[in-house]
């Protein structure tokens, strides 16, 4: 169709279509990272934990909180070797899973294999895809994010802390997150 050629539609352009190549950590910038990595792992840990928690009595399953805090190590320790963010519990995607009726870690299998197959051979046919297609995707996969605003009534009387926290992280991730991204390109 060339939209972006005879209409000037802005398209997403070329994706990478390789995994990106090991190479070691630049140990030049740790004094300079340190302390927000400290941040990083602290609030990382609690969430991972608190899920993992939260997810076991619903389950009815127990967790061994050191053999969580070995995985996260391993992981963060292995992932230092790539140029990717740091490793995180997925809390949306978790909760996806959980609700579709997931049980087991094979789940992140087939989903890495999707993600693989998508990057090395789909990659090529998403160069011409127009960026707000992109941005429908975006915005129907927050859906559940602005159904939640149905119960923000509910909430109000019974803790308005929980309240002001969900304008507040709805808001930052909104305006921060969301819109820079698209207004940044």
């Amino acid at each position: 169709m060339n939209l972006h050629t005879y209409h000037s539609v802005p398209i997403v352009g070329k994706i990478p279509t390789a995994l990106p190549k090991p190479r070691l950590p630049r140990f030049d910038i740790v004094i300079d990272c340190f302390p927000y990595a400290i941040g990083i792992a602290a609030v990382t840990v609690a969430i991972h934990i608190s899920m993992a928690k939260m997810l076991a009595k619903r389950m009815k399953y127990h967790i061994d909180s050191k053999q969580e805090l070995y995985a996260l190590g391993f992981t963060t320790v292995l992932s230092s070797f790539f140029p990717i963010y740091p490793i995180a519990t997925a809390l949306a995607r978790t909760m996806v899973g959980v609700e579709v009726g997931i049980r087991t870690q094979f789940s992140a299998i087939s989903s890495c294999l999707l993600l693989l197959a998508v990057i090395l051979v789909l990659a090529p046919l998403l160069n011409a895809l127009p960026m707000c297609i992109l941005t429908v995707i975006i915005v129907m996969s927050l859906r559940s994010m602005f159904q939640k605003f149905s119960e923000l009534p509910k909430i109000w009387p019974i803790s308005k802390i929980d309240f002001v926290c969900f304008i507040n992280n709805f808001y930052s991730n909104l305006f921060h997150s969301f819109l820079s991204f698209f207004f940044t390109k």
